[in-house]
């Protein structure tokens, strides 16, 4: 057994981030793009007791949607760990430890970052015009400037009357920028003010913009 144990834990140090509860019923599974890593842990305990499971019918404790429990997850690379839509910094060392309660079949997705995401940004690019297209440009940084990986951020854009665009919704912004077609339409309002507000979903930044139409 302690054979077994050996290999287990040096199997545990090569991966960027591996899960426990009770010595099951869980699930990790680590991606990587750049500098950046995004872990998914799922819920997958499937029962509470220890019986067999042919005997569900008569074990009150069988659970076939599954049981919640608390799951414990080691991250073995350095950085600021952020919990996806949460959203808050769960982390931010080498070899942190995020012990948190799943409900049953629940999932979360931790993304793991070098720096601190510190910045949102936006600004309107082109001459916003009836009948024309302009962008909204969004940026997310670090301390270092344009933020590595992915993000996704959502979009609220609304005209002067107070009309959400179409153009509202969740947008991925890659290396650190995006750019966001808008279209107005001939009969848009030109008077009054137009605002667009958009929350990254990683760290939960947020950020404002007025612009007039003409």
């Amino acid at each position: 057994r302690r054979f077994f144990a050996d290999k287990v834990e040096s199997l545990h140090a090569l991966r960027s981030a591996w899960s426990e509860s009770d010595g099951r019923g869980s699930y990790t599974l680590t991606k990587a793009l750049g500098e950046v890593k995004f872990v998914t842990v799922v819920n997958d305990a499937r029962r509470t007791g220890g019986s067999p499971m042919n005997l569900f019918n008569t074990n009150a404790w069988y659970r076939p949607c599954g049981a919640s429990r608390r799951i414990v997850t080691h991250f073995n690379v350095p950085g600021v760990i952020y919990e996806f839509n949460a959203p808050r910094a769960v982390g931010s060392r080498k070899g942190g430890t995020v012990a948190l309660d799943y409900a049953a079949a629940e999932g979360r997705v931790f993304c793991v970052y070098p720096r601190p995401l510190t910045g949102l940004a936006l600004d309107v690019r082109g001459k916003p015009k009836r009948g024309s297209s302009a962008e909204i440009g969004v940026r997310v940084t670090d301390a270092r400037g344009a933020a590595p990986g992915r993000q996704v951020v959502r979009l609220s854009l609304t005209d002067p009357t107070g009309r959400q665009t179409d153009e509202s919704g969740l947008y991925a912004v890659e290396g650190g920028e995006c750019r966001i077609p808008v279209r107005f339409a001939q009969d848009d309002p030109a008077d009054g003010v137009w605002r667009a507000r958009a929350v990254e979903l990683t760290t939960g930044l947020e950020k404002s913009l007025e612009f007039r139409v003409e």
